[in-house]
């Protein structure tokens, strides 16, 4: 009678099942991130103006109210108070 398995059979087998075993915690990981663009995202009224200035185009880079949300933006990127100072 022959063997189902050899010693390179049981070798491949483990690491097919070890290779499967990543690629699933590697999805359930992922699952659990949040998503970059959701951790950066500006709160409501700064996240409105910015696609007010989204809309003006060029002209954006002359608006008051655009150059205060893009402050708040990198502030809020670098992670700075009001004042300049890191958080």
């Amino acid at each position: 009678m022959t063997r189902l398995f050899n010693t390179k059979g049981w070798s491949v087998l483990g690491a097919v099942l070890v290779l499967f075993a990543a690629i699933i915690a590697s999805a359930v990981t992922a699952s659990h991130r949040p998503s970059a663009s959701a951790a950066m995202a500006p709160a409501g009224r700064a996240s409105s103006e910015l696609d007010r200035c989204r809309s003006l185009g060029a002209d954006a880079a002359k608006d008051a109210g655009c150059q205060a949300a893009w402050r708040l933006l990198r502030d809020h990127f670098l992670g700075l108070d009001k004042t300049g100072a890191r958080l």
